[in-house]
C-alpha cells in the first residue's frame, strides 16, 4: 500500500507543477493500470556486434522465454 500512496503523491506533486504525464517505467503491474488513464508502447532496439557471446546470450534468452510460456 505505501507504493500506491507514494505514486499518487508524486503524480499530484508533478501535476501541480504543470507536468502533463507520469511515467511508471517498464512493466505491466496492476497498480500501473489502476493509477493510469492511458498507456504508451515502449520499443527497444539493441545494436550489437556479431559475436559468439552475444549469439549464445540470445539463444539462452529465447530458451528461457519459451520455457516460461
Amino acid at each position: 500500500m505505501p507504493g500506491y500512496v507514494t505514486h499518487v503523491l508524486a503524480i499530484v506533486h508533478n501535476h501541480q507543477r504543470g507536468m502533463t504525464g507520469y511515467d511508471f517505467l517498464h512493466g505491466d503491474d496492476l497498480y500501473k493500470r489502476v493509477l493510469s488513464n492511458k498507456q504508451q508502447k515502449l520499443y527497444w532496439i539493441v545494436l550489437q556486434r556479431n559475436r559468439l557471446k552475444f549469439s549464445i546470450e540470445g539463444l539462452l534468452l529465447r530458451c528461457v522465454r519459451a520455457w516460461r510460456r
